[in-house]
C-alpha cells in the first residue's frame, strides 16, 4: 500500500513547491515593482523641489543682483560707493516741521538696505546713521553738494528700500509732502535767514537748516551741538 502511493506524494509535494515558488516569485515581483514606482515617485518629487528651489534661487538672487546694481546709480551726481568717502567729511543738521509739529529725520538716509547683501552695501555721498539731524556730507573730492541733491538721495533710499523688502524702510512722507505743499506754505531758513529756494541751499559745514510745512511756524534752529570731531 505505501509503495504504490509513494510516487503520488512525491508528485504532491512536488506540485507543492512548485506552487510555493511560484507564490514566492510572485511576491517578489510584487516588491519590485513597489521599489520601482517609489523610487520614480522619490525621483519625481526631487526634480519638482530641487526644481523649484533652483527656479527660486535664481530669481531671489536677480533680484538681489538687480537691487544692488539700482544702488550704485547715481543720484544727482552723487555716487553710492561701497565704503565711506572720507576726503572731503564735513556735517549740517537738519530741523523739520509739519503743521507745526516736530518731524525727525529718518535714520539711514543715503545707507539703502536694498544694497546690504555681501559685497553690496554702499553708501551715498549725502547720508544720514541715525535720527538727530545731522547730514553727512563724505565725498572722495571737496566739492558743493545742495540741500535739494540731498533731497532726492533720501527720496531715492525709499525706493531702493521697498524694492529690497527692508524691514524698516526709510519714509520719504515729509519730501512728497515738501514738493506737493505750495510755495506759501513753505518756510525754510538757514541760522534764522529765510530762503526761497530751498533746493539750492548749500551744505556747508555745521550749516543749520529748518524746513517748515504749514502752520502754526516754530522758531528755526540757530544752535546745534554737533559731537567732538563733527
Amino acid at each position: 500500500m505505501t509503495a504504490k502511493n509513494e510516487p503520488g506524494a512525491q508528485r504532491s509535494s512536488a506540485r507543492q513547491r512548485a506552487q510555493l515558488r511560484a507564490e514566492q516569485e510572485r511576491q517578489r515581483r510584487r516588491k519590485r515593482g513597489l521599489l520601482i514606482g517609489g523610487g520614480i515617485l522619490v525621483a519625481v518629487l526631487i526634480l519638482i523641489v530641487g526644481g523649484g528651489f533652483f527656479a527660486y534661487s535664481r530669481i531671489h538672487s536677480t533680484v538681489q543682483t538687480q537691487s544692488v546694481n539700482a544702488a550704485n546709480l547715481p543720484v544727482d551726481g552723487v555716487q553710492c560707493l561701497g565704503s565711506e568717502s572720507l576726503a572731503y567729511h564735513i556735517h549740517a543738521h537738519l530741523t523739520l516741521y509739519q503743521d507745526g509739529k516736530p518731524v525727525t529725520l529718518p535714520a539711514f538716509i543715503g545707507i539703502p538696505a536694498a544694497a546690504n547683501i555681501p559685497g553690496g552695501s554702499c553708501f551715498y555721498w549725502l547720508h544720514v546713521h541715525d535720527t538727530t539731524g545731522v547730514v553727512h556730507v563724505e565725498s572722495p573730492t571737496t566739492q558743493n553738494y545742495t540741500l535739494g541733491q540731498f533731497l532726492d538721495v533720501w527720496q531715492r533710499t525709499a525706493q531702493l528700500d521697498a524694492q529690497g523688502g527692508a524691514s524698516q524702510p526709510v519714509s520719504d512722507a515729509f519730501v512728497r509732502a515738501l514738493r506737493a505743499a505750495s510755495p506759501d506754505a513753505i518756510h525754510v531758513y538757514v541760522g534764522d535767514q529765510l530762503v526761497t529756494d530751498y533746493s539750492s541751499i548749500p551744505l556747508t559745514p555745521h550749516e543749520l537748516i529748518t524746513i517748515e510745512i504749514g502752520t502754526p511756524l516754530q522758531p528755526p534752529t540757530t544752535s546745534y551741538a554737533f559731537p567732538a570731531g563733527e
